[in-house]
C-alpha cells in the first residue's frame, strides 16, 4: 500500500484489484486510507452510448494534463448478461493516453451491477482520491437514463450527448436533466448540434426555479478537439460552487451519502444472506409463493419480529 501512495502504478493497480475483488480487504484498505480522501474533484460521465463519452474524457484529461494536473480515469463498461465479460473496450479508446504520465486509467466491469456503475467503484475512486491524484474521473456504463447511481458517487457530473441519433428525447428524461451539472453536446460539427444545445437549454429553463444551481450547456468536438477549455472552466465552476455551499455537497463529498451506501453494502452482503438462513425467512417465502401473503405484507412482518427481538 505504501507504494500506491507513493505513485506506483503497478502497486496501485494491484491495490485496485483487491479492492475490488476482496470485500474484506476492500473494508481494510477503506480503514487505512480514508483519513487521506476528500481532495480529489471527481467528475461523473454519463450519457447515451454512441455520445462520445471515451473520447470526450480522453480529450478533457489531455487538455488537463498540460497544467500537470494529475488525471485518474475510471471507465466502467457493461458486463455481458450471458458470459459475466465485458469487452473493456474504454482502455482501448484512450490507449493513447497509457504513456502520459499524468494520467492513469483503470476498466471495469459492471459485474451485473445497474445504475451505470459496479459495487466497487466506490471504494476505487476512494482509493484514488487518497493517492494523492487532483481529478478522478468516473465514465458510466453507458446505459443514459438509468446511469443515475452517479450521483452518489461524482461532485460533478457531466451529461454527453450527441446529436441527430435521438439523444434529445434521452436528455429530456427526467433522471438524467436531474442530476446533470453540465451538459455537453458532443460531435458538434454533425448537423443539429446547434438546435440540440438549444432544447436542452429551453428544457433547463423549467427546472430553474427548483435548483439552486444552473447548468452549462456546451458544444465540444472532442476529435478537433474544441470546447474543452470551456469543459474545465464549466467543471472548475461547480467544484467551487459544491464546496462552498453545504446544501449543494453530494457524492464522496458528502457523509449522509457515504454512510447510506456503506449500510445498503452491509445489509446486502452480511444482513440479508444471513436473514435468508432463518427459520422465520423460509416461512414467510413459502406464505408467499402459495399467495396466502403478499410480499410486501411478509417483507415488513419480518421486519418487525426482527426489531422485537
Amino acid at each position: 500500500m505504501a507504494d500506491a501512495l507513493h505513485g506506483d502504478r503497478r502497486s496501485l493497480s494491484r491495490l485496485i484489484s483487491k479492492v475490488e475483488n476482496d470485500r474484506d480487504t476492500a473494508k481494510q484498505v477503506i480503514r487505512t486510507l480514508f483519513p487521506q480522501t476528500g481532495r480529489a474533484s471527481i467528475v461523473g460521465v454519463t450519457g447515451p452510448p454512441g455520445s462520445g463519452k471515451s473520447a470526450l474524457i480522453g480529450a478533457f484529461a489531455r487538455e488537463l494534463s498540460k497544467t500537470r494536473q494529475k488525471i485518474a480515469i475510471v471507465a466502467i463498461d457493461p458486463s455481458s448478461t450471458f458470459s459475466g465479460g465485458a469487452l473493456l473496450g474504454d482502455r482501448i479508446r484512450m490507449k493513447d493516453l497509457a504513456e502520459d504520465p499524468n494520467v492513469f486509467i483503470r476498466s471495469m466491469a459492471t459485474r451485473g451491477a445497474v445504475g451505470g456503475l459496479c459495487r466497487a467503484a466506490m471504494d476505487v475512486v476512494r482509493v484514488l482520491d487518497a493517492t494523492s491524484w487532483n481529478y478522478v474521473i468516473v465514465e458510466t456504463a453507458g446505459a443514459g437514463q438509468t446511469d443515475l447511481d452517479i450521483v452518489e458517487l461524482a461532485q460533478t457530473v457531466v451529461v454527453v450527448l450527441s446529436p441527430g441519433a435521438g439523444d434529445e428525447i434521452q436528455a429530456f428524461k427526467a433522471g438524467l436533466m436531474e442530476i446533470g451539472d453540465v451538459f455537453v453536446v458532443n460531435k458538434s460539427d454533425l448537423p443539429g448540434a446547434n438546435r440540440t444545445l438549444l432544447d436542452i437549454r429551453g428544457m433547463l429553463q423549467t427546472y430553474g426555479s427548483e435548483r439552486p444551481w444552473h447548468p452549462q450547456v456546451l458544444l465540444t468536438d472532442s476529435l478537433k478537439p474544441s470546447g474543452m477549455h470551456e469543459l474545465m472552466t464549466a467543471i472548475a465552476e461547480h467544484q467551487s460552487y459544491v464546496g462552498q455551499t453545504h446544501v449543494a455537497r453530494r457524492g464522496l463529498a458528502d457523509g449522509e451519502t457515504q454512510l447510506l451506501a456503506a449500510i445498503k453494502q452491509e445489509l446486502e452482503f452480511e444482513f440479508i444472506p444471513d436473514l435468508r438462513r432463518t427459520q422465520a425467512f423460509v416461512e414467510y417465502g413459502k406464505k408467499v409463493a402459495n399467495r396466502t401473503i403478499d410480499p410486501y405484507t411478509a417483507a415488513s412482518s419480518l421486519i418487525h419480529a426482527l426489531k422485537r427481538e
